[in-house]
Parts: C-alpha cells; sequence; structure tokens
C-alpha cells in the first residue's frame, strides 16, 4: 500500500513539506491545517469562519462571500439545489430486484447544457444528457474510490473496481 501523504507536525515549527506544491504552500489549506491542530484534529465550521472573519488578509477570507445582500441569495440557491437534490422516487434496481430510492432531478451541466436539474426520464431519453450524467457518476465513483484509499476494510472492494473501470 501506498505511504500516506498525510504528515504530523507541531503548530509551533510548521512548514510545509518539500514536496507540497508552490500554489499551495502558505495557503488556505495550510490555514486549515493550523486550525485543526488548535481542534486536536478537528475542524468545525462556526471557528473556520470566525478566523476568516478576523483575518482579513488570510487566504481563508478571501473564499468567503462577506456581502451579506450577495451570501444570503448564494444561501438560497444552496437551499433550492438541497431541496431538488432531496427528492427521491423509488425504483426497482433490475440486477437484484431491490428497491432503492434515486434522485428525481439529475445534475446536468456541460458547456453544451446550462445548469440545470432534469427528471430522471427525460434524461435517459438524451443521448447527450445520458452521456453528461453517466460522466458525472464515474466522476463520483473516482472520488468515493479517493476517499476510501486509506480504509483497509475497503480495499478489496476498491481494488474490483478499479479492474473494472479498466
Amino acid at each position: 500500500m501506498k505511504e500516506s501523504r498525510e504528515r504530523e507536525f507541531d503548530i509551533e515549527t510548521y512548514e510545509a513539506p518539500m514536496d507540497t506544491p508552490e500554489e499551495v504552500k502558505g495557503s488556505w489549506k495550510d490555514e486549515l491545517d493550523k486550525l485543526s491542530l488548535e481542534g486536536n484534529g478537528r475542524l468545525e465550521p462556526e471557528p473556520l469562519i470566525d478566523f476568516a472573519r478576523a483575518n482579513p488578509k488570510s487566504e481563508l477570507h478571501s473564499l468567503f462571500e462577506w456581502d451579506d445582500s450577495k451570501a444570503a441569495h448564494e444561501h438560497r440557491l444552496k437551499t433550492a439545489r438541497t431541496i431538488i437534490k432531496r427528492y427521491k422516487v423509488i425504483f426497482v434496481d433490475p440486477v437484484n430486484q431491490e428497491v432503492v430510492l434515486v434522485p428525481k432531478f439529475i445534475h446536468i451541466n456541460s458547456t453544451s447544457q446550462p445548469r440545470q436539474y432534469v427528471i430522471r426520464t427525460e434524461v435517459h431519453k438524451d443521448e447527450e444528457m445520458k452521456k453528461i450524467h453517466k460522466e458525472r457518476l464515474l466522476l463520483e465513483l473516482r472520488s468515493w474510490l479517493d476517499k476510501a484509499a486509506d480504509c483497509e476494510e475497503l480495499q478489496e472492494l476498491r481494488r474490483v473496481i478499479i479492474e473494472e473501470l479498466k
């Protein structure tokens, strides 16, 4: 198994590792690492926001929208997306006949399509949208594979999936 890229460090003497890309050194990722050390390896949103607000020259500060009217609109958009994503319908898996809940609307976002949520049945009627949906699902699967890379109990499953993706 590959060696983890995670490193232990002391907040007082922390320096970015030598193989850290230049664009990451001294960045918001550094700031997150320091905050998580202060929290004994835990990181919560509220202290993160407090830090960013109190440090306007920090990289983290620049990642937040501080104009409350713009932030409120962004929050409403996020809430709308969440509502759309939470709408599930019953689907019978043709492989094992299990009943599963799937999102009624599928997120379609590409250079040729505007960002939208489309009813599942309509996506399956359109070849371009089906392709976009499949590519997104594969990206999500690869993301899961990356997240599970350090979970020993899932290595066999990861191996099988990786082999199938080849």
